[in-house]
C-alpha cells in the first residue's frame, strides 16, 4: 500500500518490510517445496506477495470483495502438482544414476 502513495526511496518509499516478508515467505516455500530451489521460490514469494498486495487493495476498492476459494485451491494444487511432477522426475533421475553406476561397476568387475 506503500507503493501507491510513495514511488521512489527519495519520496520515503522503503522496501524494507516487503523484502523482509519476501524473504520469510521464500524460506516457507523452499521448506515446503524443496525441490523449487532458492530461485524459484523466491520468485514464488516475489509472485504471492504481488497477488496479496493486489487482493488487498481490492478488498479496499470494491468494499470487502475477496476471492473465491476456488482460486486458492488452483494456486494450491498448481504447486503440489509441481512438487509431485519434480519428485517424480528426481526419482527417474535417481534410477538411471543407479542404472548407470550398476553398469559401470558390471564392466569394472567384468572387463571384456
Amino acid at each position: 500500500m506503500q507503493a501507491l502513495s510513495t514511488t521512489t526511496t527519495r519520496e520515503g518509499y522503503r522496501p524494507t518490510l516487503r523484502l523482509a516478508i519476501e524473504q520469510r515467505l521464500a524460506k516457507m516455500f523452499l521448506f515446503c517445496l524443496p525441490t523449487l530451489g532458492r530461485g524459484a521460490s523466491r520468485e514464488l514469494a516475489n509472485t504471492a506477495l504481488m497477488a496479496f498486495d493486489g487482493y488487498v487493495l481490492n478488498f479496499h476498492l470494491t468494499g470487502g470483495a475477496t476471492g473465491p476459494a476456488r482460486r486458492l485451491a488452483l494456486f494450491t494444487n498448481v504447486l503440489l502438482c509441481a512438487e509431485a511432477a519434480a519428485d517424480r522426475q528426481s526419482a527417474k533421475a535417481k534410477s538411471r544414476r543407479g542404472a548407470r553406476a550398476r553398469i559401470f561397476q558390471r564392466i569394472a568387475t567384468n572387463p571384456a
